[in-house]
């Protein structure tokens, strides 16, 4: 049986989509909504949200 399903790959944080994040989520957007315009899962941004927490960065 074939599936016409894409493999889902990991997602690149790179600078310029690290600052988008950090943009957003400061001016409070949820994050549902910034998952949506960075073309990413919710637990992969809110994943990034907790370890820049974690580190200092957020």
């Amino acid at each position: 049986m074939t599936t016409n399903t894409k493999p889902k790959g990991r997602y690149k944080w790179t600078k310029e989509r690290v600052d988008t994040l950090i943009k957003l989520y400061k001016e409070n957007h949820a994050i549902k909504v910034i998952a949506e315009k960075m073309g990413t899962t919710t637990n992969s941004a809110s994943g990034k949200i907790k370890r820049l927490k974690q580190a200092g960065e957020l």
